[in-house]
């Protein structure tokens, strides 16, 4: 597989935020993710990959305010399986969604793009 993507975005809308208030406008997340030092083709490379997104959507969906603050854990959880499936769905690698849908259970990938 060549290397089309050099760099991807993990971004949510952060919307629903526990910080955000009423009357402000929501905003978008993002981080980038190194891709292009990958070879999508082996698997421990695809490993590689989704660990780098799913520390992404940590940050992105806030893991260091839900630690602290336990009653946003659940937000937290859901912003990050969403985030994780909606850019696993943009990368084009059938071993990338494979190993999402085991590591991840039943939420698809599809689901989440929706």
């Amino acid at each position: 597989m060549h290397r089309l993507f050099k760099t991807v975005f993990v971004a949510t809308l952060l919307a629903s935020a526990p910080f955000a208030s009423a009357a402000a406008e929501p905003f978008t997340a993002s981080v980038a993710v190194r891709v292009a030092d990958l070879d999508l083709d082996r698997e421990q490379e695809v490993r590689v990959l989704l660990r780098r997104i799913e520390r992404a959507a940590d940050i992105v969906c806030g893991e260091t305010v839900a630690r602290r603050y336990h009653s946003t854990w659940s937000i937290y959880e859901t912003c990050r399986r969403a985030t994780i499936a909606s850019t696993v769905g943009q990368i084009d690698s059938r071993q990338l969604r494979e190993l999402h849908a085991r590591r991840f259970g039943t939420l698809s990938v599809e689901a989440a793009n929706h």
